[in-house]
């Protein structure tokens, strides 16, 4: 039994005296977030996000795209309209460069790419094995905050790969404080056994959250975290539980501006296996002071028992 095998299955181990064994991470490898991707249409706003980045993961290499989509709200696009927003997106593109250079960061990659924006990132990500895709998201307040965007929402329903998004500008730095917003489901899950790897490469400080809407609910959330306090400590990891009772996308976004990253699951598969983005990830993800990762998928193994 490997190391990721604790992180899926914490509950039906302590069962199997998994207790008894002492697991080491040989390995925490960067490839988590080694390369990063930073789609740009050069509005101005994705500076935040850039900055961000580069400030935040140093060591990562870098790729920088932009979409020109076919049409504009469904008007065919001429030939010279074309040609001016392909301009546009290599000076998109080569002002993003600059601000990652300013930083002394690795720029692997530049492309401009035709087509529907969100299916060209996700093919792109997929094929330049990208580990995290960096959004700056649009969204204002009110009623238009739980509206992410076509191409991030399209884009986060479709890749299996972790997404940050960025809703208020905030300067970035080596994440030391985390937090991941947990409710036991397998989305989850998943997400906070990305945030324990993010933790140990970071040597950071991990808190999860659980909130209860209703008073029936204590129990559940309890064991919960406690089931994830006991993953983290596997890996060596003292993790600060937090419950709480309420809204939770109200609980999360209260506490996040006193960390440096947010993670959480992305939402569900919806009819017929679609993915469906939950109303607390989309709000949250409008709204967060602090950059939010969204995980959908079980990372492959990263460790394995010494």
């Amino acid at each position: 039994m490997n190391s990721w095998d604790i992180l899926s299955y914490p509950q039906q181990i302590k069962n199997c005296k998994a207790k008894q064994f002492i697991y080491q991470i040989t390995i925490i490898p960067f490839c988590m977030l080694k390369n990063i991707l930073v789609p740009t249409d050069g509005f101005g706003l994705e500076d935040d996000v850039i900055h961000f980045v580069a400030e935040s993961f140093p060591e990562a290499n870098f790729y920088v795209i932009s979409v020109v989509s076919a049409s504009q709200r469904g008007v065919h696009l001429t030939t010279l309209m074309k040609d001016v927003l392909q301009k546009s997106a290599r000076e998109a593109i080569e002002h993003a460069v600059d601000i990652l250079s300013s930083y002394g960061a690795s720029v692997i990659k530049t492309d401009v790419l035709s087509g529907i924006p969100s299916r060209c990132i996700i093919k792109y990500a997929k094929e330049n094995r990208i580990n995290l895709i960096a959004f700056r998201t649009y969204a204002k307040a009110g009623i238009q905050s739980l509206r992410l965007g076509s191409t991030i929402e399209n884009t986060l329903k479709g890749t299996k790969i972790p997404v940050l998004i960025m809703a208020t500008k905030k300067k970035g730095e080596t994440p030391k404080k985390m937090l991941v917003a947990t409710d036991g489901t397998h989305s989850s899950q998943n997400a906070e056994n990305y945030a324990i790897y993010l933790s140990l490469y970071f040597k950071a400080k991990l808190s999860a959250i659980y909130v209860a809407r209703k008073e029936g609910m204590k129990e559940y959330g309890a064991r919960v975290l406690e089931n994830f306090v006991w993953k983290a400590q596997q890996f060596g990891i003292e993790a600060e539980p937090i419950f709480a009772s309420g809204e939770p996308e109200d609980e999360i976004i209260k506490l996040a501006g006193k960390y440096h990253l947010v993670i959480m699951g992305s939402g569900r598969r919806g009819f017929l296996g679609s993915h469906v983005i939950g109303h607390v990830a989309r709000e949250v993800a409008a709204v967060s002071p602090t950059p939010v990762i969204f995980v959908r998928y079980r990372l492959e193994k990263l460790g394995k028992r010494a």
